[in-house]
């Protein structure tokens, strides 16, 4: 019905490379490879067709195209039949060219779909509304925080160990969830649409850790590879056991080392329960072998393994001294930190909650990477502009690379310090340096 005439007739997509369409022969055309006089061309019966279109509307030819990229938004050329037809129009009539084009709004809301005796024209009260809201002055949300919240209830002075790894780990994160009661989304990952031929990297970390748990109970990890495959992760065939095999060699050697330097035999978990001045300290401390409090990651340490360490062992040392042991990796190595017997540990773990105290009023300035970076270059001797660039180079994101996310992107972080001035300042230094120098002056490199 290419021929029969239309009141309006309308062709979308006519995009650069979208229309005429162009030839492409596969490698077997015959006829492609030795072209003669009067062959079919595509091209060509496009431009037949578009031609046909045209004198057949009656009252109106709609052309469209995309005229602006997605990615930046810069004009995008049309179809060249658009293009012939536009030059033709210029140079033929008087009436502007700008009167034949129209350049739509990218969003539906634009006021321009709303004016009066307009052109363009939509009849949704809802995109109206938001059209009316977009063309007001817009200020900047305020800080999120002008004033400290009340004291809390007595039965926050109750404090488990646990919950104070928690705080130390992410004070803000722990100040939105706990105090505020306000639970954020996590970023989704996308769901992989086809089978999976390498491990997931936290499926990597949960399973060695499994197989570290259960090689220093004695319990080898070459026998785990049915449990393994049945949590559903391991890719499959061949390639899920030549992956299996890795882990059990990393799992070994890392299990070797700990063997090493601590007792095999785990002990009976610690119960802790301890005044310290207005607060009452409790919990359960797991993972003692001898003597020795034990904790180990097999992936690069993070400022949240040391802080739980840390207090526990704080916590441990208040009724018996006894060292406590952190491995991980750095880089391709094994690291490993010895923490001790401590003799002020109530001393310390007094500082701590106190700082803890306030930090269920008020965000407490203190980031897990940037706090951490800053005290660990000034502990290592450098100046403090140099220690205050490299957590700030934490703080932001990387701008040459997209998959570099800042601290301050952090979305619990971003919410707390929300347009809040120079939040590495005098106060975040200080409060750095009280919690985790203590840190760095007890650890050892072993």
């Amino acid at each position: 019905m290419r021929s029969i005439p239309f009141k309006i007739i309308c062709l979308l997509g006519l995009n650069d490379t979208a229309y005429p369409r162009h030839n492409r022969a596969p490698g077997f055309d015959l006829v492609a490879q030795d072209p003669k006089r009067g062959d079919r061309n595509i091209r060509d019966v496009d431009r037949e067709l578009f031609l046909e279109a045209l004198l057949s509307a009656r009252e109106v030819f709609y052309l469209s195209y995309v005229g602006q990229s997605l990615r930046d938004n810069k004009p995008l050329p049309p179809s060249v039949l658009v293009s012939e037809v536009l030059g033709y129009v210029a140079e033929n009539f008087e009436t502007p060219i700008g009167e034949f084009v129209i350049q739509h709004p990218l969003q539906a809301f634009s006021p321009r779909n709303f004016q009066d005796n307009g052109r363009l024209f939509s009849y949704s009260a809802d995109n109206c509304a938001a059209g009316i809201i977009s063309e007001k002055d817009r200020f900047e949300a305020p800080p999120f925080f002008d004033r400290p919240l009340s004291e809390p209830e007595q039965k926050w002075r109750d404090v488990e160990i646990a919950r104070l790894v928690e705080f130390f780990s992410h004070s803000t994160k722990f100040f939105v969830r706990h105090r505020l009661g306000i639970d954020l989304p996590r970023d989704r990952e996308e769901v992989e649409d086809r089978e999976a031929f390498a491990l997931h990297s936290l499926d990597r970390y949960s399973i060695e850790q499994q197989l570290l748990d259960d090689a220093l109970d004695g319990v080898g990890p070459d026998s785990a590879l049915a449990s393994v495959r049945a949590l559903g992760v391991l890719p499959p065939g061949g390639t899920g056991g030549l992956i299996f095999d890795e882990l059990c060699a990393n799992v070994t050697t890392f299990a070797d080392a700990i063997r090493q330097q601590v007792a095999v035999r785990a002990q009976q978990a610690t119960i802790v329960h301890a005044d310290i001045g207005d607060f009452t300290l409790g919990g359960r401390i797991d993972r003692v072998r001898g003597d020795t409090l034990l904790h180990y990651r097999l992936t690069r340490l993070k400022t949240k393994d040391f802080v739980r360490i840390w207090i526990e062992h704080l916590a441990r040392n208040l009724t018996e001294k006894k060292p406590a042991l952190l491995f991980g990796k750095e880089g391709d190595e094994i690291a490993g930190y010895e923490f001790p017997p401590m003799e002020n540990a109530r001393e310390v773990l007094t500082n701590l909650l106190t700082i803890y105290w306030g930090g269920l009023r008020l965000p407490l300035r203190l980031f897990p990477r940037s706090s951490w970076t800053f005290v660990e270059k000034i502990f290592a001797g450098k100046k403090l502009d140099s220690a205050r660039y490299s957590a700030r180079s934490d703080w932001k994101s990387n701008e040459y690379d997209d998959k570099s996310r800042g601290e301050r992107d952090d979305s619990y972080i971003k919410l707390a310090f929300r347009n809040t001035d120079d939040v590495l300042d005098e106060e975040w230094e200080k409060i750095s340096l009280l919690v985790f120098k203590p840190i760095f002056s007890a650890r050892k490199r072993r």
